[in-house]
């Protein structure tokens, strides 16, 4: 299965540019963080299935059956395609971190599975890996 992820920073191009690539590499689901949205919808997105709201995104090729877990928190999703568990979340800087990953960390209890897990999206950590800034705490 082919997965891709970006954060579009709420920007129409970044999403048809993602969801071009998405193609281009046959992927089966994008995930995005910070989604431009027209009504609540990612535009453009022919193909695809959206799942959730907000600021985390998931897109599932229209032929893949997803079973939703959760798709109704503006910051996180969860979805299972087979055995696979998909989770797609955003942290945003200036909240802390702990109130978007104990829900999360509720939801992947209630699964209760030894399942494979994927968890993706933008935790807005900042790393001197990455960028000429410090590393922080998250």
């Amino acid at each position: 299965m082919r997965i891709i992820q970006n954060n579009t920073n709420h920007s129409f191009e970044a999403n048809r540019e993602l969801i071009n690539h998405a193609k281009t590499m046959n992927a089966e689901i994008i995930c995005i963080q910070d989604p431009y949205l027209d009504k609540d919808k990612i535009v453009p997105q022919s193909g695809y299935s959206q799942i959730g709201v907000g600021r985390a995104i998931i897109l599932v090729k229209k032929k893949i059956i997803a079973k939703i877990i959760i798709d109704n928190q503006p910051n996180y999703n969860i979805i299972q395609i087979g055995k696979l568990t998909i989770i797609n979340c955003y942290l945003p800087p200036k909240v802390p971190i702990i109130q978007t990953l104990v829900p999360i960390d509720c939801s992947i209890n209630r699964l209760n599975t030894k399942e494979p897990l994927i968890i993706c999206g933008d935790f807005n950590c900042g790393t001197a890996l990455l960028k000429k800034t410090p590393n922080n705490i998250r």
